[in-house]
Parts: structure tokens; C-alpha cells; sequence
């Protein structure tokens, strides 16, 4: 009988697999700003300063996106589904659908406006296994590259579970993994092979979104800055901000003072000559402050 696949060897590895159960996802839209897809051309790219950059990256498509640690995970894939015919002998159908199950215990309903909004995506997950390994998906050709693994976006369900005597409130994250995600593709690279932890929130993390309001004064502005859930943003200098004019000229900044008294709240002395509408932007790692870019208040000359 002809052979219909190219046989392949499954000799076992002297290393035996250490992928654990995951314990946080790296959430990556499919396809990129320049419409080329979210992938790591080899395992050497995967460096602290390579997913930090991408972490903090301005354009939402090119971001990568960490979760905080999860509890209670499942990840496993369905039965596969045979044709039986009546002789008794089977024809395949199709392979089982992985599903992942996943709770993000005691953190604000707020996330999950940003969980939700992957809800009928294209995106895919890097995982971040109980012992800090990476695990990914590399590609079927080169084998060298570290990509997502795809998921059904319209699976995607995100919901609060409501506290009770005996629990606390949790958000429940679940999914089912696309089609095309072969376990066979999948790869690690081992936690003690990355120069970070990717358990540490310090290390891996989400971008924080940032409110603010902008007050005019003699030569100065005045700026409240806190995250969505109220806390203030702390440790701001005149190299994390810049300000311009109508015309779109720079305003120069002599100096940033901030409040002792009252954290987040900032003191922008400017040299001016005369009266003028002032626009700050911010820059800081680990925060998006895309939803303050026209931080803009009348500023007077003393």
C-alpha cells in the first residue's frame, strides 16, 4: 500500500518536556499595523528589551498585551471525532478543539473593558507556563520562528464572577484555540535560557491607560495624571514631557515639580513671552497615555 505522508522519526529527546500548566498569556493581534503578522523571526530575538519595547509599543496593533497571573487553569484539547461506519472500522474526522479555561482572581472589573476588546478578533497567545517557560508556536517551513498560537476569536468569552462568602471575585477568560494551532509546532524556551522573569510583574506587564487634566497659569501648567483606576502617576520629569504651541512650536520647559503633598499632581513652569494655548504630551514606559495626547490649557506670561 502507498504511503500518502512523508514519515517522520519520533525518537525520544534525552531532556524530557518541562512545560507546565500555564500561568499567564501574552495576548498579540494577528496581523501587525503594516499588515504583516506578530511574530519573532527566531528564539534569539525573545529578550527582555525586545518584549519590553513591544510592550510599550504606541500602535495598539503592534503591542504585545501580558496578563496578570492566572489560577485554575485548564487547557486541554476535545476528543477527536471519528466517522464509524456499521463494519466497525473509523475514518477520521477531525482532531478535537483545545480549549482554555482561565481566572484572574480579585482584580477590578475595569480590565475587563481591555480583555473584552478582543472579543471577535484575530489574535493570538504566547503562554507563560507555571514555572516561567515561554511556549510557542513555531512555523511548519524554517521551524525557527516564535509565533502565537492562533486563536477563534468569536470563542472568546470574558465575564466577572461575582464574589461569594467563600470566593473572591474573579474575571473568567475562555477560549478556543484556532484550527490551524498544531501541538506538533509547539515549542518552550526554557525559563533559565531568558534574561527576565516572565512570572515578574516588573518584568512582563501591561500599559497602564493614564487620565489627566491640564490647568493654565502665570508661566506654568498645572497637571493631575492617574491611571483609570484612580491611582496617581508618581515620578514624572520634564524628559517624560513636551509642549508645543498652536502652531505647533516648542514650549520650552524650565522645570517639573511634583506636588508633595498631593501625588500626580505636577507643576510645569514654562519660558514664555506672552499668552499662549499649550498642548503637553507624555511618554513613559509602561503607561499609554494616548487618551491625554491634547492635554492643551491657556498659559499666561507674568
Amino acid at each position: 500500500m502507498a504511503i500518502c505522508k512523508d514519515l517522520k522519526n519520533f525518537g525520544a529527546a534525552t531532556c524530557r518536556n518541562p512545560m507546565q500548566i500555564a500561568k499567564r498569556l501574552i495576548i498579540v493581534p494577528e496581523l501587525g499595523a503594516s499588515g504583516s503578522e506578530n511574530e519573532i523571526a527566531t528564539v534569539a530575538g525573545v529578550t527582555k528589551t525586545a518584549l519590553q519595547l513591544l510592550f510599550n509599543e504606541v500602535d495598539k496593533l503592534d503591542r504585545y498585551y501580558p496578563t496578570p497571573l492566572l489560577e485554575n487553569v485548564e487547557n486541554v484539547r476535545g476528543e477527536t471525532t471519528f466517522h464509524e461506519f456499521n463494519s466497525g472500522a473509523k475514518l477520521r474526522v477531525k482532531e478535537g478543539t483545545k480549549h482554555f479555561v482561565g481566572y484572574i482572581p480579585a482584580e477590578h472589573p475595569l480590565m475587563l473593558e481591555g480583555l473584552k476588546s478582543f472579543e471577535g478578533q484575530n489574535f493570538g497567545i504566547l503562554v507563560i507556563d507555571k514555572d516561567g517557560n515561554l511556549i510557542y508556536l513555531t512555523d511548519a517551513t524554517t521551524k525557527l520562528k516564535v509565533k502565537p498560537f492562533p486563536i477563534d476569536g468569536n470563542s472568546l468569552s470574558v465575564t466577572y464572577v461575582e464574589p461569594t462568602d467563600k470566593e473572591v471575585p474573579m474575571i473568567k477568560l475562555e477560549f478556543d484555540y484556532s484550527v490551524s494551532s498544531k501541538d506538533e509546532l509547539m515549542r518552550y524556551i526554557a525559563a533559565e535560557d531568558l534574561d527576565f522573569n516572565a512570572l515578574s510583574t516588573v518584568d512582563v506587564y501591561s500599559l497602564l491607560t493614564v487620565t489627566g487634566t491640564s490647568t493654565g497659569g502665570a508661566d506654568k501648567l498645572t497637571l493631575v495624571l492617574a491611571t483609570e483606576y484612580g491611582d496617581a502617576i508618581t515620578g514624572l520629569d520634564e524628559d517624560d514631557m513636551d509642549c508645543t504651541d498652536s502652531a505647533g512650536d516648542t514650549v520650552t520647559i524650565s522645570s517639573v515639580e511634583e506636588s508633595t503633598s498631593t501625588p500626580g499632581t505636577y507643576t510645569v513652569n514654562l519660558t514664555i513671552t506672552g499668552a499662549k494655548t499649550v498642548t503637553t504630551t507624555i511618554t513613559k514606559s509602561r503607561y499609554d497615555f494616548s487618551a491625554i495626547t491634547a492635554l492643551t490649557a491657556e498659559a499666561t506670561h507674568s
